[in-house]
């Protein structure tokens, strides 16, 4: 049978697909064949002859398109009433979306704390027995974590070393913890009375180890959660500074047994830094909190036991030994869990070595390098491309190996290094 063919024009309308945005909005300068359908300000067209490309608009032009969709104001209307209820709509989900996940980290921290029993070890910070700064933190954290289900028991006493530099210290205190294998978390806030003493980051090493050994006799399954100093604002120990004792907490303590951190030294909130006029306000001495901030640090604590994460470690400027004799040479570290530790360098316009190798510093011994570092650098000097180098020794010495560096502003060197798997006893 034979079969016959349709030869002709098309007779079903098409709709044109715009190249620019993929609707059927007319686009300008095209061709369009007849039975063409198409959208403009809102109506639809369909062309009852072939449209040349040089026709405008639709409803301009009458001999081309025949208007085949009214698109009144009535239906805009309903349109912009449909958005808005989407819109009003989606506003009511994200605010829903956001009260579920508070009631959700509510009931986590819920969760958390029922039936924990916390050990609380700390110095003058933490004992709640000083009336002259009561309701200190532990106060406020006890009702917080008990109203919840836990129980926590302090351990504090004022004066208390993290090392054995005092007589009254935290390897001497866990020999009358009561029960020490019921508690299912620790924490450890001390370290401001090691700095007063000018502990050696031996001697923290040192009970950073018996600790450990002591959790693990006693207590293998409770966490434990190290608590750094505040930074202080106080000048009792100006020649040693307490991100010394910070960092051996840190790097010989809780990065080496994998201990929580919480590095209150970077993170107590309300302290921007301990300015003095925040010192002021939320402490009594630089030091001691006054009653009207003690619930914000326990709330901080709190929250950041509940969390389970530590704190990535930040060691400030003052950790570095400038030379003597160099002036205006900002240097800043910045240490990661990984070993990856990170020095930034500024040497200013006005700062001249006097020898072509010259040492500018002395890095603290828990960011020397694993072995020794050179980075490049370079420098005009007499219109002249010229280049240094910046020298990290594994015993801590920063040499800058460049002549005539005055000549310019150098900027930031950003030098990366992994630093020294020293734990311990270190020497």
């Amino acid at each position: 049978m034979a079969v016959t063919q349709y030869i002709g024009a098309r007779y079903v309308p098409m709709f044109y697909t715009n190249p620019d945005d993929g609707t059927n909005n007319w686009h300008s300068g095209v061709v369009y064949d007849p039975l063409t359908i198409v959208t403009d300000i809102n109506q639809s067209y369909t062309s009852k002859i072939p449209v040349p490309a040089t026709v405008g608009r639709p409803s301009e032009n009458p001999t081309y398109w025949i208007l085949t969709g009214a698109y009144n104001a009535q239906v805009e209307q309903y349109r912009q009433e449909v958005l808005d209820y989407k819109d009003e709509t989606m506003a009511l989900v994200n605010t829903y979306r956001g009260e579920v996940s508070d009631l959700a980290a509510e009931y986590d921290k819920l969760n958390f704390y029922h039936d924990r029993k916390i050990l609380i070890i700390g110095d003058s910070l933490s004992d709640t027995e000083l009336e002259e700064y009561q309701p200190n933190w532990v106060t406020f954290f006890k009702t917080r974590a008990e109203d919840l289900g836990a129980t926590v028991v302090n351990h504090s006493v004022s004066g208390r070393t993290y090392s054995a530099v005092r007589g009254v210290n935290l390897v001497g205190s866990l020999d009358s913890v009561p029960d020490p294998s019921t508690y299912t978390d620790i924490i450890i806030f001390l370290g401001v009375n090691d700095w007063v003493s000018d502990a050696t980051i031996q001697q923290m090493a040192s009970a950073s180890n018996y600790f450990e050994e002591w959790h693990n006799n006693n207590n293998p399954g409770a966490t434990i959660h190290l608590i750094t100093p505040c930074r202080c604002a106080t000048t009792w120990n100006p020649d040693f500074p307490l991100s010394y004792i910070r960092c051996a907490m840190i790097n010989y303590g809780a990065k080496h047994f994998r201990w929580q951190l919480i590095d209150a030294y970077s993170e107590a909130p309300n302290m921007d830094g301990m300015r003095s006029e925040l010192a002021a306000r939320w402490t009594t001495d630089g030091l001691h909190f006054r009653p009207s901030y003690a619930p914000h640090f326990a709330e901080y604590i709190f929250n950041r036991i509940a969390a389970g994460t530590s704190s990535a470690l930040t060691i400030g400027a003052e950790a570095i030994s400038i030379a003597s004799g160099i002036s205006n040479v900002d240097m800043n570290l910045l240490y990661y869990d990984s070993g990856m530790i990170r020095l930034y360098m500024e040497l200013p316009e006005d700062y001249t070595p006097a020898t072509q190798t010259v040492s500018i510093g002395t890095l603290p011994i828990f960011a020397r390098p694993y072995r020794t570092v050179t980075h490049a650098f370079y420098y005009a000097s007499g219109g002249v491309s010229k280049m240094g180098l910046i020298r990290l020794d594994p015993n801590g010495t920063i040499y800058m190996i460049a002549q005539d560096v005055h000549a310019m502003r150098l900027g930031y060197i950003n030098i990366e290094y992994m630093s020294q798997p020293v734990y311990g006893n270190v020497d």
